[in-house]
């Protein structure tokens, strides 16, 4: 993996990749909060609810920041209620 450092790269040693944990979303929680569905959920954000169920399951490496927004948006929620970082859960 590589950080940028100013105009350098540095490579990240395996040991220092292996304790990052991995971030999760746990968007599922917060429509069960709100009592919203995946397809009234999706049809809100603006997107598929194939897209949506992706995400729901964790099945997305990277989320737009616009889709992040609406989401919170629909569930009146901050990113922080359904984003969760695990340090002991490994990158797949």
């Amino acid at each position: 993996m590589l950080f940028s450092n100013s105009t350098n790269y540095t490579k990240l040693s395996v040991q220092e990749e292996e304790i990052m944990g991995k971030i999760m979303l746990e968007l599922d929680v917060m429509m069960a909060k709100r009592h919203m569905s995946l397809n009234d959920l999706a049809a809100e954000v603006g997107i598929t609810n194939v897209n949506l169920s992706k995400i729901k399951n964790n099945k997305v490496n990277a989320i737009r920041f616009t889709t992040l927004a609406n989401i919170c948006k629909a569930l009146e929620c901050e990113p922080g209620d359904i984003l969760k970082y695990d340090p002991n859960e490994e990158e797949e």
